[in-house]
């Protein structure tokens, strides 16, 4: 085998793909198994299946809560990114329009310049606020359907029919094509 791999690295041509060598391991390894069962007594060829049985048991035993708390902790996650989403994709819309009168009121004639130059600040500030929220709704959202993604390939895994990503269905600003 591992003339084989080290033939595979410096170009032998008798060994033209890494398939071939792991065609050729796992030959080696069903060959070694064979042998093994063929000289080992029954007794213990029935021991290492209880053992290897036991193990398994185990290790559903172990795995089986494991995945149904993250089932419930990305489901709440996903619901919880998805209502922090709107609230800052709301607050983002807001601020921005907010921002928008009080650029347009700071350019007009009406207040003095020292009233002018605290709206054109506060336009401003509002701005950075409107852009800051808009992205962070649009994180929050990305994680929502990560997290809708993460379940439903458990739900798959377990033979449990998934559920939908809500957050694609109510895509506001229409960046979601997938």
């Amino acid at each position: 085998m591992t003339d084989t791999i080290r033939d595979l690295e410096i170009g032998n041509p008798n060994h033209d793909s890494l398939g071939e060598v792991q065609d050729h391991a796992r030959s080696d390894d069903e060959r070694s198994d064979d042998a093994r069962s063929d000289t080992l007594p029954d007794n213990v060829t029935q021991r290492r299946r209880a053992v290897s049985d036991a193990f398994q048991k185990t290790c559903i035993d172990i795995i089986t809560p494991a995945l149904e708390t993250d089932v419930r902790d990305m489901i709440r996650g996903r619901v919880l990114w998805r209502r922090v989403s709107t609230v800052f994709e709301v607050l983002g819309r807001v601020s921005g329009a907010g921002g928008t009168v009080l650029a347009f009121a700071g350019g007009s004639d009406l207040p003095g310049e020292t009233l002018s130059r605290a709206l054109a600040f506060s336009a401003g500030c509002l701005g950075t606020v409107s852009i800051v929220s808009t992205l962070f709704a649009s994180f929050s959202r990305q994680q929502s359907m990560e997290r809708s993604t993460a379940v439903n390939s458990i739900l798959q895994a377990v033979g449990v029919e998934t559920i939908p990503d809500v957050s694609k269905a109510l895509d506001i600003q229409g960046t979601n094509n997938d």
